[in-house]
């Protein structure tokens, strides 16, 4: 069975491959487009919750 793990600290410019893992890029409406079945919407939305609150028009408060 396949899972998907969100690894934040994580970067991939590339798709990447370690032993039995794959790391993939991921772009809000773009990357990594459907995947296993699950369409790219469902991945924006979910993370579409995490992000660094400091960058955009909100800076982020300590």
């Amino acid at each position: 069975m396949a899972v998907v793990f969100f690894l934040p600290w994580v970067g991939a410019a590339e798709e990447l491959r370690i032993a039995g893992m794959c790391l993939m890029p991921y772009e809000r409406g773009r990357l990594p487009g459907e995947l296993l079945g699950i369409p790219q919407a469902a991945f924006d939305g979910v993370l579409g919750n995490y992000g660094d609150r400091g960058f955009g028009s909100q800076p982020s408060q300590p």
